[in-house]
């Protein structure tokens, strides 16, 4: 466990990880629940998904797009 993953949890949030640390189909089924949804339109949050067995096709974006995205963003914010 990742001490960063309990940092600022909100109240009554959880985290769980797996016996051997991979994502499975309750960890996808427990984001996209009624209730979540509710919570994130209620706080103006835009969740976003990208389909299931496709990695091979998204890691030019992790690359390319996400990882400058995500330091810059750690920049702008003096994480750096």
């Amino acid at each position: 466990m990742v001490d960063g993953l309990v940092e600022n949890l909100i109240p009554g949030g959880l985290v769980r990880l797996s016996k051997n640390g991979w994502i499975n189909t309750h960890f996808h089924a427990s984001h996209l629940s009624p209730q979540i949804l509710k919570l994130a339109a209620k706080n103006e949050v835009h969740i976003g998904t990208f389909p299931s067995h496709n990695t091979h096709l998204l890691q030019p974006l992790d690359v390319g797009l996400y990882k400058p995205l995500k330091n810059n963003w750690k920049e702008a914010l003096g994480a750096i």
